[in-house]
């Protein structure tokens, strides 16, 4: 099957893209390969490398996969996380911070070099500070790898933050990332897709009714058809992510 399938509300109107696999995968194919900078951007801007593992158990629950099989694929994918510290945990949070990006990928290299080192704390692993070449490898890092090899990546040449010693669940923390995906990031990458593309169709249909995706949500990952708990969740996620919750994962006097 190689057709974008559509879901439709009550209302009869288009919430969300149901892409296959495959054409995904050719998708991110070509522009991983394109040098065009817009198409560049659009994959950056909305980490199309890290929302992969989300885009795709998404598609599946889509399927009508069934909770158990899709629960098994979901802690699978997720594995990787139960093995990270705090500032581990406080990284996957800062890739959705648009601050980070910006501060990442600041024309001014040196402008960088401040704002990471000093908003964020990154430094190379030997404690030195961060040089121009540096900022190089940081972007591509970034940019290129999924989320568990970027972690892995970025462990072996930086530190970011204090040592922080606190309890968390990571169980909790690997929802609250999964939900944010789906509900803010992918809808945002897709709409931009179909614009780049000139897909005036699904573009005008931008994905703003997101009822549907939080029943998948709730009875997927809480075995529920209460809403509530998806809805703290994303509350909870967005905190870490926009309102600077983040910081409490990296500094020690947060």
């Amino acid at each position: 099957m190689n057709s974008v399938q559509y879901l439709i509300n009550n209302s009869g109107k288009k919430t969300h893209a149901v892409v296959p696999i495959e054409l995904w995968e050719t998708i991110l194919d070509k522009l991983n390969n394109k040098v065009e900078p817009n198409l560049t951007d659009i994959v950056y801007d909305n980490h199309a490398n890290i929302i992969f593992d989300s885009y795709h158990l998404f598609s599946s629950m889509l399927q009508n996969i069934s909770v158990e099989k899709w629960q098994k694929d979901f802690n699978s994918l997720n594995s990787y996380i139960n093995f990270f510290n705090a500032n581990e945990i406080g990284l996957l949070y800062l890739l959705r911070n648009d601050e980070f990006k910006f501060s990442l990928n600041h024309t001014d290299i040196e402008v960088s070099i401040e704002n990471l080192s000093v908003n964020y704390k990154i430094r190379k692993l030997d404690n030195t500070p961060l040089e121009s070449q540096d900022i190089n490898v940081l972007q591509t890092i970034f940019k290129n790898y999924s989320q568990e090899i970027l972690i892995k990546e970025f462990n072996k040449l930086f530190k970011i933050g204090d040592k922080v010693n606190i309890k968390f669940r990571k169980d909790a923390e690997i929802k609250r990332l999964f939900i944010y995906d789906v509900l803010k990031i992918i809808p945002n990458y897709l709409t931009q897709l179909a614009k780049h593309f000139n897909d005036s169709e699904k573009a005008k249909n931008e994905i703003n009714d997101l009822t549907d995706a939080e029943i998948h949500l709730a009875h997927y990952l809480y075995n529920s058809k209460n809403l509530t708990q998806v809805q703290r969740a994303l509350k909870e996620a967005d905190e870490r992510i926009n309102n600077d919750l983040w910081k409490k994962y990296i500094f020690i006097d947060h």
